[in-house]
């Protein structure tokens, strides 16, 4: 009799554990498939004009680096933790100048102060703050200057966004952003439209791996921006085209530049094992 009821109770035992194992696989493999919040930090502006310095001895003129403010920091700093790192220290942040940035996870919920390093061990300054991201998000911040003048990016910078994962955006193909102060004349194919400064336009066609035209032009003397082809995938990557004020002298003459890059999409979570 006592042998008989220590194998139920072994028996019950096994049960319960296997529900236990069963109820964490179901709640690791819903941690698995939550979508990462993702965002990338492009600054977009007018490259200042490049001045040159005769040095002796050299076989010609060397170009003189850019002074502090005239280009955005190429590095910014947030307190927190590396991967495997225990304790919060500054982490470095990339900033790109007019070209793609890579989608970098963040932590959802919790704005991110970014700081620039000052020189001679001067400690840090708080220089931009990205808002705070919805989980599961994916947003581009675009930094653009605030003020004009030789040194632009002396001071804190606008902050421009382009939520990828909004349902506006679900299924787009191709989206463009004008950040310039123009209102440029858009053409898509056969469609053409009037972007208005700080308006966003997008598209989504059925047919993938075909070439689409498109090109934009502004001002009175009808300056071309681009004049070019997309190939549209149905894959969910976009192509992102963002106008911003540039510097004639120093961007072929136009007084508009264009940043393009391809977002790529969202990687799919592999399910957790099935116990």
């Amino acid at each position: 009799m006592h042998r008989f009821c220590f194998h139920i109770l072994i028996a019950a035992i096994s049960c319960v554990s296997l529900s236990a194992q069963t109820s964490t696989s179901k709640s690791d493999a819903k941690k698995v498939e939550k979508p990462k919040t993702e965002i990338s930090v492009v600054a977009l502006g007018p490259k200042p004009t490049r001045k040159y310095k005769e040095v002796e001895g050299a076989e010609g003129p060397i170009m003189l680096m850019s002074k502090p403010g005239q280009t955005p920091p190429s590095r910014l700093y947030y307190k927190g933790k590396a991967e495997g790192d225990k304790k919060t220290a500054w982490q470095p942040f990339n900033i790109s100048f007019n070209n793609p940035s890579s989608m970098r996870t963040i932590e959802p919920g919790k704005a991110l102060e970014l700081y620039r390093k000052l020189p001679d061990d001067g400690g840090y300054k708080k220089y931009v703050t990205i808002p705070a991201a919805a989980e599961g998000s994916r947003r581009v911040f675009f930094l653009i200057p605030s003020t004009i003048g030789p040194t632009p990016w002396e001071k804190e910078p606008h902050v421009r966004t382009i939520l990828i994962s909004s349902k506006s955006m679900e299924g787009k193909q191709f989206i463009l952003k004008n950040l310039s102060k123009f209102t440029i004349l858009h053409a898509f194919e056969n469609s053409v439209v009037s972007v208005e400064p700080m308006k966003i336009i997008s598209y989504t066609r059925p047919k993938s791996g075909e070439l689409y035209r498109l090109a934009a032009r502004y001002g009175t003397e009808k300056k071309i921006i681009y004049n070019t082809a997309v190939r549209l995938n149905d894959e969910g990557h976009i192509q992102l085209y963002v106008l911003y004020n540039a510097n004639p002298r120093t961007n072929s003459g136009r007084s508009v530049g264009v940043f393009r890059t391809v977002i790529p999409a969202r990687k799919i979570p592999e399910l957790a094992p099935k116990p």
